[in-house]
């Protein structure tokens, strides 16, 4: 985390006190209300000249402040084989999953991650393109009705037009679906005979156009899932217990807090990992090793313990003895348990 002293040599405070004294509190004034068209028009494109220098402007600002915390930070970050073939094209959150899974084959795929949206550079994204690339997937988190594409597909395909290569464009992670490593390596299996207009993370049987996942291995980490009534105090005890391991300990940690559309009075669950490195899964814990459900209705309500690990450890909150437990648990429910010790 930088601190203000750790940036002050990039901020130019005589612009920024020009710029507030450009406001209307306590300066009213009213200059040129109305343009006729022989005007408009052109004083419109006359901003075209500040709109092409920004994305060097940021292009510069990103390496000064990456040269102080470390990180080569771009308007557009290539991740992955320098040979690659099959490339992804994505930003925001799903870009770790994508790095997660790229550390975890041995194939000549690649992620552009974008960092820069408006105004859209093409000669930096052309700067990390590789130059052997033959595929493209490009990952937009939108859904455009009505339209031939969506937003960043629509600008990729644009921005290399004049290449040979094959572009297609897909959707995940609407209302923060679940995108796991298995359906980016679906997306990457995919690319080998291109199909445009798909989508991960749910299966579609309306239109057809999802992809099936595909199983693949990540780095292990210490799982942790539990189970909450909304209001009932375990999502705020899952964070303080992150906050004690990631406090006390060299470990690193990751909390994600889901909750279902009723708030208080609701499922919540919490999703939270330890590990050893760097943690870049950005989606539910789907394997945990410790499963913890604070009411045992939801062993009845929900399948909850299907996923637990090998050796694993289930804790249930309840006022039942072990007999009345016994009896209510579903025999498959008890079998699991024994399967997986």
């Amino acid at each position: 985390m930088l601190e203000r002293d750790d940036y002050n040599d990039l901020i130019d405070y005589e612009a920024i006190d020009k710029f507030r004294k450009r406001s209307l509190v306590d300066r009213v004034k009213i200059v040129g209300t109305n343009q006729n068209d022989d005007i408009y028009f052109q004083s419109v494109e006359a901003k075209n000249n500040d709109y092409n220098k920004v994305a060097d402007i940021v292009a510069y600002y990103m390496k000064e402040v990456g040269s102080k915390v470390g990180i080569d930070y771009k308007p557009f970050n290539y991740y992955g084989s320098s040979s690659a073939t099959k490339v992804i094209v994505a930003m925001g959150s799903v870009c770790e999953t994508i790095k997660e899974y790229i550390d975890n084959v041995d194939n000549s795929v690649g992620l552009i991650e974008v960092h820069l949206y408006r105004p859209f550079s093409c000669k930096h994204l052309l700067n990390v393109l590789p130059s052997s690339v033959k595929n493209i997937a490009v990952l937009d988190r939108t859904k455009e009705h009505g339209s031939i594409g969506e937003p960043l597909y629509l600008d990729i395909v644009s921005a290399l037009k004049d290449k040979s290569i094959n572009i297609v464009g897909g959707r995940y992670g609407l209302s923060s679906k679940n995108t796991t490593p298995s359906d980016i390596a679906a997306i990457y299996n995919m690319l080998d005979n291109p199909i445009n207009n798909f989508t991960v993370g749910i299966i579609d049987d309306v239109t057809h156009l999802s992809l099936d996942k595909i199983d693949t291995v990540t780095h292990d980490t210490k799982d942790i899932l539990i189970y909450g009534y909304g209001s009932d105090g375990m999502v705020s005890a899952s964070k303080s217990l992150i906050k004690l391991i990631g406090n006390n300990t060299d470990k690193y940690v990751q909390g994600y807090f889901q909750y279902d559309s009723k708030k208080s009075g609701g499922v919540t669950v919490s999703h939270l990992r330890v590990s050893d490195d760097i943690i870049r899964k950005t989606y539910y814990v789907d394997n945990p090793s410790l499963l913890v459900i604070s009411k045992d209705n939801y062993l009845r309500d929900f399948n909850l313990v299907k996923d637990i690990k090998e050796n694993g450890i289930c804790i249930i909150n309840t006022i039942k003895d072990e007999e009345e437990l016994n009896s209510y648990m579903a025999s498959s429910i008890k079998d699991l348990f024994i399967k997986r010790n």
